[in-house]
This record gives structure tokens, sequence and C-alpha cells, in this order.
């Protein structure tokens, strides 16, 4: 029979991000230099909270309630985008309830656990490795089973696509896990062999969500 290849994406897919933008989103708001600039933004922004069901940083700044120029959250917005994909802020993930053991348990019966991620190597590839190991999913061999864009500016439905094509090419019984419709349905045109697991946690809201598809629910089953 052909190999099982279990493929999963990582943010939002595996992991809470959501600890990683308000630890980004606070250390902004205490930044000496912002809060001389924007001292009643900071403070403000000092006391929000990002959700669970928040995707990137702008429903948390509505919610917040912020009334500032448009220099302020363009700042907010360049501050969150350097700092969320660098390697420091990714120990703040926590894998979702289960995911660890649910992954482990694919690998114990035989398949080969991969990941396909929309971070990039040269920014992100010393903490992605690094919180893998530390909660303990399945990593054989960091340099085939951890795939990277090498460059930050590819498109992640572009990339995804065009390397699950190529495990499609070995014969492979290839499940890709994703979060994101805009890549699942960019991955459904060009790689049809693919089976797809639908992770409903957040998303970018661009595309509808995949109506046809298995569905694992993990927004409101978090870590503590």
């Amino acid at each position: 029979p052909s190999p099982l290849i279990a493929v999963f994406d990582l943010d939002s897919t595996l992991f809470n991000v959501t600890q990683r933008t308000q630890r980004i989103l606070h250390d902004f708001a205490g930044d000496p230099e912002m809060q001389r600039l924007y001292p009643n933004e900071c403070a403000q922004l000092k006391i929000s909270e990002t959700e669970h069901t928040d995707w990137g940083i702008r429903q948390t700044l509505v919610r917040s309630g912020i009334r500032s120029e448009l220099l302020f959250f363009e700042a907010v917005r360049e501050f969150w985008a350097e700092h969320f994909f660098s390697n420091p802020y990714l120990d703040w993930d926590i894998p979702y309830t289960g995911a660890v053991d649910f992954t482990r348990s694919i690998f114990e019966a035989g398949a080969r656990i991969m990941y396909l991620t929309g971070r990039d190597r040269p920014r992100m590839e010393t903490g992605t490795i690094t919180g893998l190991k530390k909660w303990n999913f399945p990593l054989v061999n960091p340099v085939s089973d951890l795939i990277m864009k090498p460059d930050r500016h590819l498109r992640d439905e572009s990339f995804k696509a065009s390397e699950l094509e190529r495990f499609c090419a070995e014969d492979s019984d290839v499940w890709f896990f994703e979060n994101e419709p805009v890549i699942i349905n960019h991955v459904r045109r060009q790689c049809p062999n693919v089976n797809l697991v639908f992770i409903d946690s957040v998303h970018s809201g661009r595309e509808a969500s995949p109506a046809d598809l298995p569905v694992i629910q993990m927004h409101y089953t978090l870590s503590d």
C-alpha cells in the first residue's frame, strides 16, 4: 500500500497563536518611544485582550475602542508584523488541546508526519523547531519533515499547493490539515488527490469555510 503522509499546517491548526499576538501588542504598548508618541492609546492597548477567535490584530484593536490617527495603527501593524513572524515570540504559542496526542497517535500507527507552514525559514526556523520539540510533536527530521517558505514573499497558497503536488507525485496517500479556506481551495484546484481536513479555528475570512470536508473543531478546546 502507498505510505500515508499526514501534513499539518502550524498556526491556528496545531498551535493557538492568541498569546503570541497579545504579547506583541502589550510589548508595543510598553515601548517607551511609543508611550511618548501615543500615551493614551498605549494605555488602552496595554489592557486590551486578544481573544481566541481573533485573526490578526484588527478585532483586538476594534474592541479596544482606541480612537487615534492612522499613524498609530500603522505603527502597531508594522510592529506586530515584524515580531509575529520572528523566532522569539513563538515561545508564546500553545498547542490546541488534543493536537499533540492526535499527531502522535497517527505517527505511532505508522504514518509519516510532516509540517507545511507559511512561516519562512530565515526568520522562524529556530523557534519553530524548538516549539515542536518542546510540546513533543513528532519530528523525526527537521530538514525533510518541516517544510517552510524559503522566502517570506511567497504566497502561502501557491507554496503549499506546490509542495503537496510533489507529495502526490510520489504515489502517497496524503492528508492535509489546514485552517485557511483560501489555501484549502487553492490546494483543491491544484492537487485534487490530496485528502483535506478543515481545522475550524480562525481564518482570514477572505473565502468561506468549506462545507463539504471533514472538520476538526479546535477553537473552543484550548490548552490552559
